[in-house]
């Protein structure tokens, strides 16, 4: 009996099918195309119609895609009871949270009420209006208590052992229904030393910690399960709180009352436990990036993706979860054809063939739930005031007004380190550093020129004769100060040119005009750190891997000097640190959002204050939001892609418009605007962060993750690679 083909490797879908005829036959083959054209012909009606939406971008081609200085998201906790608690009932906390200020707002009417000459209707209608919310609200306490209660119960079910889940046989890759309700499934997550099974909702925590499914790859399990233990213990000791909040009284298996409290086994990172709240946050925060940091990886580490989770805030939120969801959408669908081929298998007596099949319906529906539910943590990003946020444009707006008000850099080499970082901030960046990451780690990049557009930067002719410049001064001292006669006799550029590209210089702070006082001439000196990184000394602003070729490329070299200031510009904690005020502005503040399908979402909060009292109806409609990604999923898996909410639906339940205090709707990037504008009338100076501006002297680069938010070295050496010859046939 000849073996069958599988049903998707690569891009051969349609030959494995075809593979399949001989088997089962026409008919039933003929079924399985006919399935995967209405589920082709869905994305493709998805994709005509997604720029009909307000703001919605088109997603990646490829988009797989946090140091106290930097900026934060949803606390895990949040994330994990996003993917856990059905909508109506999350929403239910908030809606209970809130009845201490409407009784507050109730007896201050009524007090007035009472004092008023003439009882107004008006006044009578909001009475009974308060009364009525107070009533709702008092009749969801006891389903609140249910559901902390039972959340917490699940989760100290790991307190003791880290791997108390495991899959089921036969359910490995695919999501179960009871009473109708899609059940939260156990998915296997692959590490550097075997895989581990935890909960969907449990995934949807990861990108807080992790850059991409790949570093999850590359990270020893114990570790990985550590980290998880962390944010079970978190999100344990938060539900307590709410609950002594809500019914004044605690429940915590952890508590001990002359001895420090317990932790869950093995838990790693922030998990609650906080005495000084600050000291513990870096503290535990240090926990996290030991934990992600393998020597010759460190762009791998925690600090380093924090430094690089632009992807977490507007606008690229929504584009990183596109791009995750068309790949489940796609090993979903992959694995419901493969699934149902095996049946066809069975039906004709094929078991063996069939077994085989089922094996990787089971393998590919697993990844489909591991790619949405990391992606799906963006998707809930979006729904938190503070993300939405352009954190790349706030940054770059921060540094323009910096450099005009006394810029940063005490030392020579920390002015250049900002005079790069300006350079990276003068340019239309883009604002997925994390793709960026991503790329080089899948070696998709052939070049630094490649590279440096890929965010946004372009070569400024000034900084291609810099790289000239600097060559020829690296050689001969005296090259370092230059008229524009002499740069021309050297070969840099003729006169004219060079003078313009000198003075280009000078604004950007990397080389200075000076006088002769003895000859009397004006001449143009180009900053030692600048030849210092030519000359590969020891305190140069990055390490050069252009520079020292025996045939140079300018271009290149130019490019690499982007992508040093891109990284200058990432890494600096003062710059990160600043940003974080406008993130925890308006995450505690809330903003009142518009979906881009006009749906009012209403006030929107996040990081430890996405259950504020008085929260729901925005948290209803961002955890809805999420189950729809997620059940699309699952709808797919079980062969029924016409019940899956479309990527179009999905996207246009995204904020697009932001509304504050009486005013009209204006979109998200005219919003962020008007951010650029207040920061300029006052907010930039409060957003003076003091403590990151020590920190940025005190480490490297100025940096938390020592400079590696870009791995430049990776992409050197990736590009040195001579390309392989593929010696196989068609």
């Amino acid at each position: 009996m000849s073996s069958v083909a599988p049903i998707l490797t690569g891009d051969s879908r349609t030959r494995s099918v075809i593979g399949l005829r001989g088997v089962v036959g026409n008919q039933a083959v003929t079924r399985l195309i006919h399935r995967r054209a209405d589920n082709n012909l869905r994305t493709t009606r998805d994709t005509i119609h997604r720029a009909s939406f307000v703001g919605a971008k088109a997603a990646p081609s490829s988009a797989e895609s946090a140091g106290s200085a930097c900026i934060q998201r949803h606390s895990a906790y949040e994330h994990y009871l996003l993917g856990q608690v059905t909508p109506a009932k999350l929403a239910e906390i908030p809606q209970v949270r809130e009845i201490p200020d409407l009784k507050k707002q109730l007896a201050t009417l009524q007090a007035e009420v009472k004092k008023a000459k003439v009882i107004k209707g008006v006044d009578m209608s909001n009475v009974a209006a308060l009364e009525r919310r107070i009533a709702e609200a008092e009749g969801k306490k006891e389903e609140v208590r249910h559901t902390i209660t039972q959340e917490m119960n699940r989760l100290l079910a790991w307190k003791d052992n880290p791997e108390a889940a495991s899959i089921v046989e036969g359910e490995k890759g695919v999501a179960k229904k009871v009473d109708d309700q899609w059940q939260v499934p156990y998915v296997s997550i692959p590490c550097r030393d075997g895989a581990i099974v935890v909960a969907y909702s449990e995934i949807n925590t990861l990108p807080d910690l992790f850059g991409n499914p790949e570093a999850i790859a590359n990270t020893p399990r114990a570790k990985v399960l550590g980290l998880l233990q962390g944010v079970r213990q978190q999100a344990y000791i938060e539900l307590d709180n709410l609950q002594q909040e809500l019914f004044g009284k605690s429940t915590n298996a952890l508590h001990n009352r002359f001895t420090p409290d317990d932790d869950f086994e093995g838990a790693r990172g922030p998990r609650a436990q906080a005495v000084n709240e600050k000291a513990y946050e870096i503290r535990m925060e240090s926990q996290v990036n030991s934990d992600t940091t393998r020597k010759g990886e460190e762009s791998d580490s925690y600090f380093a993706a924090l430094e690089r989770n632009a992807c977490h805030f507007f606008p690229e939120n929504r584009v990183q979860w596109t791009g995750y969801h068309k790949k489940a959408r796609d090993l979903a669908d992959a694995a419901a054809t493969e699934r149902e081929a095996a049946e066809m298998l069975k039906e004709s007596g094929n078991a063996k063939e069939a077994e085989a099949l089922e094996q990787r319906a089971a393998d590919l529906g697993n990844q489909a739930m591991l790619q949405n539910a990391f992606g799906e943590h963006y998707l809930q990003d979006a729904y938190a005031g503070g993300h939405l946020v352009n954190k790349t444009k706030i940054m770059q707006w921060f540094v323009q007004w910096l450099a005009s008000n006394g810029g940063l850099g005490s030392t020579d080499l920390g002015e250049a380190q900002f005079a790069m970082a300006k350079h990276a901030a003068s340019q239309d960046l883009a604002s997925n550093p994390q793709r960026l990451d991503d790329r080089i780690k899948r070696g998709e990049m052939g070049s630094m020129q490649e590279a440096s557009s890929e965010v946004g930067m372009g070569n400024k002719p000034e900084i291609v004769f810099m790289m000239k410049w600097r060559r020829a001064a690296a050689g001969d001292d005296s090259m370092q100060d230059l008229t524009p006669k002499a740069a021309q006799e050297a070969g840099l550029a003729d006169r004219d040119t060079a003078r313009t590209h000198m003075r280009a210089l000078v604004s950007a702070g990397f080389a200075e005009r000076q006088f002769d006082e003895i000859t009397g001439e004006r001449y143009f000196h180009l900053n030692e750190k600048m030849v210092d990184t030519a000359k590969g000394a020891t305190f140069a602003p990055y390490q050069a891997t252009q520079s020292g070729k025996e045939a140079p490329d300018f271009e290149e070299e130019a490019a690499e000097f982007n992508l040093a200031s891109y990284n200058q510009f990432l890494s600096n904690a003062y710059i990160q640190g600043a940003t974080k005020f406008f993130h925890d502005k308006y995450c505690k503040e809330g903003l009142n959002v518009v979906a881009a399908n006009g749906d009012a979402i209403y006030t929107v909060y996040g990081d430890n204050n996405m259950l504020k009292a008085g929260g729901q109806k925005g948290v209803t409609y961002g955890a809805t939001t999420s189950q729809w990604s997620r059940e699309a999923i699952f709808e797919i898996l079980a062969g029924k892609v016409e019940k899956a909410h479309s990527l179009v639906e999905i996207l246009g339940r995204f904020p697009a418009q932001a509304v504050e205090a009486a005013g009209p709707a204006i979109s998200l990037d005219d919003w962020n605007e008007q951010l650029h504008q207040r920061g300029i009338n006052g907010l930039f100076a409060e957003a003076r962060s003091y403590g990151a501006k020590v920190l940025s002297k005190a480490k490297p680069s100025g940096s938390i993750s020592g400079g590696h938010a870009i791995d430049i070295q990776a992409l050197a050496s990736q590009i040195e690679k001579a390309p392989e010859h593929d010696e196989g046939t068609f």
